[in-house]
């Protein structure tokens, strides 16, 4: 025996403004995150991947202006040259010694 079917009313559906809403302050947080931490000091010049970004091992994330790096080479470089002029300046006249006697 089946059970008898519930009757329903049925009405036409009308078009209005929902005057009712709700606004709500949530924070996400991911799965799995990671701390970025560069090996240099540094003004970044480049982003290349944005929040929520899947990335592969290896691929750059951002890249970090150069100039203040290469600044710091060049003057460790010149440091080093200043410091051996003196005894290139030595040596020399070591050299000139030992060719004039």
């Amino acid at each position: 025996m089946k059970p008898e079917a519930t009757r329903v009313t049925v009405a036409n559906p009308k078009t209005a403004t929902i005057e009712d809403s709700s606004d709500y302050v949530a924070n996400l947080d991911s799965r799995q995150s990671v701390t970025l931490q560069p090996r240099v000091s540094g003004q970044v010049s480049a982003i290349y991947v944005k929040a929520g970004d899947r990335v592969q091992a290896g691929k750059p994330l951002l890249q970090i202006d150069a100039t203040e790096q290469r600044a710091l080479v060049n003057s460790r470089e010149a440091a080093v040259t200043s410091a051996a002029l003196p005894r290139l300046s030595q040596h020399r006249q070591m050299l000139a010694t030992r060719e004039t006697h």
